[in-house]
């Protein structure tokens, strides 16, 4: 019996360590998108209830602290105090074009400090598309009534062209949050 404990929490342990790691993987990633790796001096992250607290250490940034939780399979890292994006979303019954186009705007809000943090601003951007799709909750069971908004920005940094997707949806009520993807979800082709 003692054996199967043991086993047991030590399963725990490291699957708590791998949702750290997980998360902070997302939140290196979210940083690298906004002002390059080459500015991170040093980074933890801390396991809190159900979320893990990423706190990075920059060159010129001074301590970026990100929120990271699972949305379905996915961890998104938010961060922390973005609540200059809760007056986007005023109202709770917006139609889904109506969370599009205030998903896109505070996408392209989060984009814009990310620019100018890479020494550049908007016209950087080449192109922008905009496309919602269901929205999942923690347990990855569809909502009906919930939409995620994604943005993909076609952009030139560094002599180089790029792109990078932000991931938009409510996080709690009327808070709106946005999140750096690697990839878009059912992206459509035009």
């Amino acid at each position: 019996m003692k054996l199967l404990f043991a086993l047991s929490f030590a399963l725990s342990l490291n699957a708590q360590a791998f949702e750290i790691k997980e998360s902070v993987d997302v939140a290196l990633f979210e940083v690298d998108t906004e002002i390059g790796k080459e500015n991170v001096k040093a980074y933890k992250g801390t396991l809190i209830d159900d979320e893990v607290e990423v706190s990075v250490l920059t060159e010129n940034s001074g301590t970026l602290t990100y929120g990271c939780h699972r949305h379905g399979p996915q961890i998104a890292c938010h961060e922390e105090g973005h609540d200059h994006l809760a007056a986007v979303l005023k109202d709770l019954s917006l139609t889904t074009f109506d969370q599009m186009q205030a998903g896109s705007f505070a996408a392209i809000l989060k984009f814009e400090k990310t620019l100018v943090q890479r020494g550049t601003n908007l016209a950087a951007i080449s192109s922008y598309k905009v496309w919602t799709t269901p929205g999942t909750d923690d347990d990855d069971t569809l909502q009906e009534d919930h939409v995620d908004v994604w943005v993909r920005f076609d952009y030139h940094l560094n002599n180089s062209d790029k792109v990078v997707y932000v991931q938009c949806h409510e996080h709690g009520a009327g808070n709106l949050a946005c999140h750096y993807q690697q990839t878009g979800n059912l992206e459509p082709q035009f």
